[in-house]
């Protein structure tokens, strides 16, 4: 949970101080952030290599129920990506009493190349779906 905790904290201080490492070979890609619960707060995405964190790209958007779009200029290679709905504006990742996330996230690695331009990632609401299953 330290680990991310930790990237969650870089991502919030990444995307309020609108940091945006650019990079020479940077590739100019479509990141389509689906299953998006509600059109509340914001949605904060970072992507980088863990290992050089001075090439960690982030943005954040409004919410909207769905689906959100953002462009983003990520380094050609190998990343983690990071997203939240940070639904009540906290800029953190809220979590239950047991750590689980409270609002929706998705962490996961991409290949970025010359060819790539649409990244595609899907929240998963944890708390959400437990509910859901229970009923």
């Amino acid at each position: 949970m330290t680990r991310i905790a930790l990237i969650i904290q870089l991502l919030a201080l990444a995307a309020v101080a609108s940091l945006s490492a650019h990079n020479l070979s940077a590739e100019n890609v479509k990141v389509k952030v689906t299953g998006v619960k509600n059109d509340s707060g914001r949605i904060m995405i970072a992507a980088g290599n863990e290992s050089d964190r001075s090439n960690m790209v982030s943005t954040m958007t409004s919410a909207s129920s769905k689906n959100v779009e953002v462009t983003m200029d990520i380094p050609a290679g190998s990343h983690r990506i990071y997203v939240f709905h940070d639904e009540n504006g906290n800029m953190n990742l809220d979590r239950d009493s047991a750590g689980k996330p409270t609002e929706g996230c998705y962490m996961g690695s991409i290949e970025v190349d010359e060819n790539t331009k649409l990244i595609e990632v899907k929240l998963r609401y944890y708390l959400h779906e437990n509910e859901t299953s229970d009923k």
